[in-house]
């Protein structure tokens, strides 16, 4: 499970590439343009590029190879999109697959970048399929679906797949299951991506009602992070030589006392891997715990989202900035970064974007 972090925080990063911001909305019920490009400056300036409108529901995306992937989140199938980035960072679309599944709204691709799974929200399955050379998305390698389900008779009354990702070495796929209160861990086969439930520990379970959303590994592989929507906890796990999950901790991701209606939504640990930052939407801050060398998390930190609802943000590679994006109010905000305590400061820029659901930063190689 061990991997070196290959992360740098060294901000000479912003200046030997161009800084490319991709936004992914929901279109069917806003007046999203569809996925929606920016340039951003070493000081956190932003600079419309372009929108992409080929494009429905592009709820979440992830980049391999030069490629921007797109989850189109729409009921009765699973689809996803593909998309030529061009040196001006405009988009053109590659094509989409289709498959079995409802409600698509997580994508992340393997390691070796020759598969892409993702979680059908409304089916309750993960779907992995292939990537072919022209860097589209072709047939389906694997598909499961778990039989747990919780104690929310609303939210739980069946399966919800929630989110898909890999270990750093690409040995492990761990799936949240939030309908089923499971992470399911798998065993890859990077040869046929076909995923076969880890027989020694197959899954682990959280306490009723919390409802699993997503997921992280450290860049080394030795912990995760497991974030959960509905009990709004982060469930944090050792990791050993042979892919053994070990809970080791469980923290609130909201303020003591808190008497706001909220759900978590984003986990995300910085370039250096020093902090773990989380998003919650009803107390609409940005949650900052300092990660020590076994795993667990220190005290935390609260932080304004500027917005209703962050349901994604992001970390600039370098460390210095985080980007926020607040689906209710429609708005992005960028914030300054203090990569040696991990502090969030003040905003840089800001836009709106309609129905806001994720962005991911890309930097564009200049030399």
């Amino acid at each position: 499970m061990r991997k070196t972090n290959e992360n740098s925080s060294d901000s000479s990063n912003l200046k030997k590439c161009e800084a490319r911001l991709y936004f992914g909305t929901y279109t069917s019920y806003s007046q999203s343009a569809g996925i929606y490009v920016y340039a951003i400056s070493e000081e956190g300036k932003l600079r419309k590029i372009s929108t992409c409108g080929d494009c429905e529901n592009p709820s979440y995306l992830a980049m391999g190879a030069g490629v921007l992937y797109s989850s189109d989140e729409i009921d009765g199938k699973g689809r996803i999109s593909s998309y030529a980035i061009g040196n001006d960072g405009c988009l053109t679309r590659i094509g989409s697959s289709e498959f079995t599944g409802s409600g698509l709204c997580h994508i992340s691709i393997w390691p070796n970048g020759q598969w892409i799974s993702g979680a059908n929200y409304n089916e309750g399955s993960f779907t992995t399929c292939e990537i072919i050379p022209d860097r589209s998305v072709g047939k389906v390698s694997h598909s499961f679906t778990g039989d747990a389900t919780g104690v929310d008779p609303l939210r739980q009354q069946k399966q919800h797949a929630h989110c898909i990702v890999a270990s750093p070495d690409g040995r492990i796929m761990a799936a949240a299951d939030l309908g089923g209160e499971r992470l399911y861990l798998f065993d890859t086969n990077i040869h046929t991506g076909e995923l076969s439930l880890r027989a020694n520990q197959p899954w682990v379970e959280t306490k009723p009602g919390e409802g699993p959303r997503h997921f992280v590994f450290s860049g080394d592989g030795m912990f995760g992070y497991l974030l959960t929507e509905m009990g709004n906890s982060i469930y944090i796990y050792s990791i050993d030589n042979n892919g053994y999950f070990k809970e080791i901790q469980i923290v609130s991701t909201l303020p003591s006392g808190n008497k706001v209606r909220s759900a978590a939504a984003a986990i995300k640990i910085s370039p250096d891997g020093r902090y773990i930052y989380a998003s919650n939407r009803g107390a609409d801050n940005i949650v900052c715990y300092a990660i020590a060398k076994d795993g667990a998390l220190s005290e935390p930190s609260f932080y304004p989202a500027h917005g209703r609802a962050p349901r994604d943000f992001c970390l600039s590679p370098c460390g210095r900035f985080a980007v926020i994006t607040n689906q209710d109010s429609g708005d992005v905000f960028v914030v300054k970064r203090d990569i040696d305590n991990g502090t969030l400061g003040e905003v840089t820029d800001t836009t709106k974007i309609p129905q806001v659901s994720c962005v991911i930063w890309v930097l564009k190689n200049l030399t």
